[in-house]
């Protein structure tokens, strides 16, 4: 953003030059190096990033045509209007093709600021639209004619390009780093998943969902428990531990119910939060996620690790229950299938 804005900042220093340099420097370098920065400032958005391969090969060719145009037009066959002409049909392709890719590719946390940013883009590719409306009527350039109002409806569009689109980048970058901010304070880094502040409050959410609704259907939970983990890290390795972790996230994720929430709460201990789901499905479901871990392969360099997991389970009873009290009871039935001899449930 900073480098476009440069760019821009050289390009209007070389075109005030006229008449003091060489025509190469205002004419053919001073617009080429414009086009150039409102195609850095194109990819400036993550949007268009997105989209690197098509758009990088769209500025190119602007700024390869914008040049060897304005070489012509300028060496060859010495014409101002037809300057004037490329000019206006590469900038505004450029720029109307920055305000498309932002308007539908918006990312919804930050809609509002890059729909503006679109705004101020397709404003100037308006401008030079109606460049080329002046041009094709009049049969002269905009700046050829004294007092045209044309020429400062241009100068007017460039100004809030200038003053608006680093106060909205800057607007954008900071809901996105606000949202990635809240994204790491509820999700646990090693494997995605939601951690346990997170999971907690989900939890609250349905309990209080079944105070109101106290027909509903019960909220279950299942807590699950690697079993010898610690000797498999002392013998694999802390490597191949996390990636027996982030190996059963990945396996785990897919077999739950859209619902469902599955988080990481600390170690090698996770947590199911199964809404509307009485003990006996709850009880299936653990089973299923038992022999889902069992039967897995998780491969680490020229190492087969064999897995296997504990879960207790517990279901809300028909009057209120707390959170903490409801994890208690899970927590208990988790070490009795730990006392029970490991991979099995407990309710």
């Amino acid at each position: 953003m900073v480098t476009a804005f440069l760019l821009l900042l050289t390009s209007n220093i070389m075109l005030v030059t006229n008449g003091h340099l060489p025509a190469f420097f205002p004419f053919v370098l001073g617009n080429t190096v414009l086009l150039i920065g409102f195609a850095l400032l194109h990819f400036s958005f993550p949007e268009v990033r997105a989209r690197a391969r098509s758009q990088r090969r769209l500025s190119i060719a602007l700024a390869v045509i914008l040049f060897t145009t304005h070489l012509f037009f300028t060496y060859v066959h010495a014409s101002h209007l037809a300057r004037v002409l490329f000019f206006s049909v590469t900038v505004a392709i450029q720029s109307g093709a920055t305000a498309i890719i932002l308007f539908r590719f918006a990312d919804r946390e930050v809609r509002y600021p890059t729909r503006c940013t679109a705004a101020i883009f397709g404003l100037i590719s308006a401008i030079q639209a109606s460049r080329l409306v002046w041009i094709a009527i009049y049969r002269v350039a905009p700046d050829e004619v004294t007092g045209s109002a044309m020429r400062w409806i241009a100068l007017l569009g460039y100004a809030v390009l200038a003053a608006t689109v680093p106060l909205l980048y800057f607007w954008t970058m900071t809901v996105r780093l606000q949202g990635r901010l809240e994204q790491l304070a509820f999700t646990d880094p090693l494997t995605g998943l939601l951690n346990r502040r997170s999971i907690e409050q989900e939890g609250n959410i349905e309990l209080s969902r079944l105070v109101r609704s106290p027909t509903a259907l019960p909220l279950s939970v299942i807590l699950l428990d690697l079993d010898s983990f610690k000797q498999l890290n002392d013998r694999y390795g802390h490597p191949a531990g996390d990636h027996v972790l982030h190996t059963l996230s990945s396996i785990l994720s897919p077999s739950l119910r859209g619902f469902d929430r599955l988080a990481r709460i600390g170690g090698e201990e996770f947590l199911v939060l199964l809404p509307q789901t009485n003990l006996e499905q709850a009880v299936d479901i653990a089973e299923r996620l038992r022999i889902l871990i069992e039967t897995a392969t998780f491969r680490f360099e020229h190492n087969v690790i064999p897995v296997t997991a504990s879960l207790g389970v517990a279901t809300t009873p028909t009057t209120p229950e707390s959170w903490s009290s409801l994890m208690s009871r899970a927590d208990a039935n988790l070490y009795l299938a730990k006392r029970l001899g490991r991979n099995r449930v407990a309710v």
